[in-house]
């Protein structure tokens, strides 16, 4: 079976080579499904990642959150820990170019514990067909991932072209409850 590491390289090679206009349309068919969601309508308090690079974009979401009330939180690299933690926004400018220049809260930000949150929205590199994924392999989302109630929704943003028929994926990788494409909206 193929690495972990070739496949992040074939599929962010992939993405990346995606034609602007495309990406955009992609991005706002992704938005328009996740706003849609029962589950982000009803929660309360979200984690989501903030994209970066040819990531599917994440700001539009956050955006439409913090105007219906939500509370927000994004991911902040505690590099002393080597942990993520979540760290409420209250506004998309609360935010600095941090490790690997993806934009990071204050550190000063007030911290959320996991326990609390009600809808995870995630990254990842690549995704198969039984909810797996992987990320740019740092580990951050799978531990942090692991301290949620396992009752909370995980939902990964993607393109078609990051699926894969299967992962080769470790005891340590957690599993994804549905995946969001401009084609699809899976559950597992």
């Amino acid at each position: 079976m193929i690495s972990k590491k070739e496949i992040r390289k074939s599929i962010i090679e992939r993405r990346e080579k995606l034609p602007k206009e495309e990406k955009l349309l992609f991005d706002d068919k992704i938005y328009t499904k996740v706003k849609n969601l029962r589950v982000f309508k009803e929660a309360k308090v979200i984690f989501t990642f903030i994209s970066f690079g040819s990531e599917v974009d994440t700001l539009r979401l956050i955006d439409e959150a913090l105007r219906k009330g939500k509370t927000v939180a994004v991911p902040w690299i505690n590099k002393e820990k080597k942990l993520m933690e979540a760290k409420v926004i209250r506004d998309l400018d609360d935010m600095y170019p941090g490790l690997y220049g993806i934009l990071e809260p204050s550190p000063e930000a007030e911290t959320l514990k996991p326990q609390e949150i009600d809808l995870i929205i995630t990254p990842g590199v690549a995704f198969d067909n039984l909810g797996g994924r992987i990320g740019y392999g740092g580990g951050y989302y799978d531990k942090f991932l692991a301290e949620v109630k396992a009752s909370v929704p995980k939902i990964a943003l993607s393109y078609e072209l990051q699926r894969v028929k299967k992962l080769p994926l470790e005891p340590f990788d957690i599993k994804i409850t549905a995946l969001i494409t401009e084609e699809n909206e899976l559950w597992f």
